[in-house]
């Protein structure tokens, strides 16, 4: 996929759902994409830490570092 696609996708995602955003990271990561895999979890990131959500943080974070 278009990888300024995907980035202008992932910023103007309205959505406040954090699951929303791990389920792409899912789906892109199911795809072999890694780098769009990667993307949704960041964002799903600044979501949850938005909405002060710390177990989503956490699970994120732990998602990310096992990428790495």
């Amino acid at each position: 996929m278009d990888t300024d696609l995907i980035e202008k996708t992932i910023i103007s995602m309205p959505s406040s759902n954090i699951i929303d955003y791990i389920n792409m990271a899912n789906l892109a990561g199911k795809n072999g994409d890694e780098i769009e895999c990667f993307q949704w979890y960041i964002k799903g990131l600044r979501v949850a830490r938005e909405q002060d959500n710390k177990e989503k943080v956490d699970y994120i974070s732990n998602l990310i570092v096992t990428m790495l």
